[in-house]
């Protein structure tokens, strides 16, 4: 799979009642039917809702560990060709949560030792996107497709929320459906 410089979120805009969660729900099965389906292979995930985070809960943390989630079921399910990407996958996964640390992981060290350990947003976003690549080569498709629903509702993570989709999920692998109000 080779990236491509693009950002596919989808926007999906209503008042209370209109529909939008049923849209996220049923956009799998209208893929499906679709006849470019075939050329351009998708993986649905079950939507996240951040109306369901707990306060620490830290949304790229809850992306990755619903990614992680979704790989797991391929592994139970496992076909020994999976085998091959174990490796691959845990070793990404390692590099991804090493980047994620705390400023506290920092305080400790000085100098050349703090630049060498401290990981820049670059890196974090670099580090993630090898990690969704990897998901999607065991998931056997281009791209996930990644619900977020009533991110209107979550009005004290709606910031966080939509500053992961901007940052973490523009990832070519990666296609955000979000569901809220203007």
């Amino acid at each position: 799979l080779q990236p491509l410089a693009m950002h596919d979120a989808i926007f999906i805009s209503g008042g209370r009642g209109a529909g939008k969660t049923v849209f996220l729900k049923n956009a799998q099965k209208v893929w499906g039917k679709a006849v470019e389906s075939k050329d351009i292979p998708l993986y649905f995930t079950p939507a996240i809702d951040p109306t369901l985070l707990i306060d620490h809960d830290n949304f790229t943390n809850v992306v990755v560990a619903h990614l992680y989630n979704e790989v797991e079921k391929a592994f139970n399910k496992s076909c020994k060709q999976l085998d091959i990407f174990k490796t691959d996958f845990y070793s990404k996964l390692k590099q991804l949560a090493d980047s994620l640390g705390q400023e506290s992981d920092y305080e400790d060290r000085m100098g050349i030792d703090r630049i060498l350990k401290y990981r820049s947003g670059i890196q974090v976003e670099r580090f993630f996107h090898n990690y969704v690549e990897v998901c999607a080569k065991i998931l056997d498709s281009t791209a996930i497709v990644i619900p977020i629903d009533d991110v209107d509702m979550a009005l004290g993570r709606a910031y966080e929320v939509l500053d992961v989709v901007r940052r973490m999920l523009g990832c070519p692998f990666i296609i955000p459906l979000i569901s809220g109000d203007e």
